[in-house]
């Protein structure tokens, strides 16, 4: 690959064959999706394929790099020659086999560099997990005092230009139940971290299943990362000062009132009244995402 980088001519290389390939005994496929810089070529013509055009320009992408048993050579040929040079379907196999190789190499890397990360990830939980669990008591208690509330001014949010500049909307949908995701996370963690400490020891259908559940302890982490983000956008006093100008607005379904103090605000809405904290923290940045 050094030698079609700096020279742009495969068929140049000491150990490589311009003849055709033979037909029998078995092929490995050894690398693909080979490129030929033009600009390298003496000639700024095409690679030859031995397979078609030995003495002729052929290809400058996707070739194939390739081994015979029956000759002991390598080959670069072009990206289609071979479905008609071995009609039986034995290149298509090795093809395969490299992909699946290739396949395994690169989760096997990914796992590697997320258990390194895994440190990192626990000390992101044990940190946020006290602010976490008070957003979600915060949520919880928004849903318990002023349901009506909750959802007629989600609609308006998502419905209407006119929302006065108000922000971190989504603290008012869905579930949050943050402690549980975080703790779920952590539990997958440690077994991932005790159970993978040599990963050029595990099978390529271990080394899958540890993905899959790396996959979804990220999954977790980045769900509360913004979920809290949100909730500190929302319960901001800016933003609570947006909202007491939109519960003035006529055209809301139902008017609301503010009150704000400076640590809590109160909303009264009909019958429903909610009291929340302001300024909830935003949680510290996440370690980098590996997967």
């Amino acid at each position: 690959m050094a030698h079609v980088r700096d020279t742009g001519q495969p068929e140049t290389f000491d150990l490589i064959s311009t003849t055709k390939p033979p037909k029998d005994g078995a092929v490995v496929a050894l690398r693909t999706s080979i490129s030929v810089p033009l600009a390298k070529r003496p000639l700024r013509d095409r690679a030859p394929c031995p397979i078609c055009s030995p003495a002729n320009p052929k290809f400058l992408a996707n070739g194939t790099l390739l081994w015979c048993e029956s000759s002991k050579a390598i080959y670069c040929i072009g990206p289609d020659c071979y479905s008609t040079w071995w009609d039986d379907g034995r290149f298509d196999q090795a093809l395969n086999a490299l992909r699946r190789t290739q396949q395994e190499l690169t989760n096997a890397g990914k796992l590697e560099a997320f258990i390194a990360q895994i440190a990192d990830q626990r000390d992101w939980i044990a940190r946020n997990l006290a602010q976490a669990r008070r957003i979600a008591e915060l949520h919880a208690d928004l849903i318990r005092s002023a349901p009506k509330f909750r959802g007629t001014l989600s609609r308006r949010l998502k419905g209407s230009l006119s929302t006065h500049g108000v922000r971190g909307d989504g603290f008012l949908r869905g579930q949050w139940p943050l402690e549980r995701k975080l703790t779920d996370a952590d539990r997958l963690l440690v077994a991932l971290q005790h159970g993978s400490r040599d990963v050029s020891k595990l099978s390529p259908s271990a080394v899958k299943e540890r993905l899959q559940d790396a996959a979804r302890a990220e999954a977790s982490l980045k769900f509360v990362y913004e979920r809290m983000s949100e909730a500190a956008v929302f319960l901001s006093a800016d933003n609570m000062r947006k909202l007491a100008e939109l519960g003035k607005w006529d055209g809301l379904m139902a008017r609301f009132d503010t009150i704000s103090t400076g640590l809590s605000a109160t909303i009264k809405a009909a019958d429903e009244h909610w009291r929340t904290s302001i300024g909830v923290a935003a949680p510290s940045p996440q370690p980098v995402r590996t997967l």
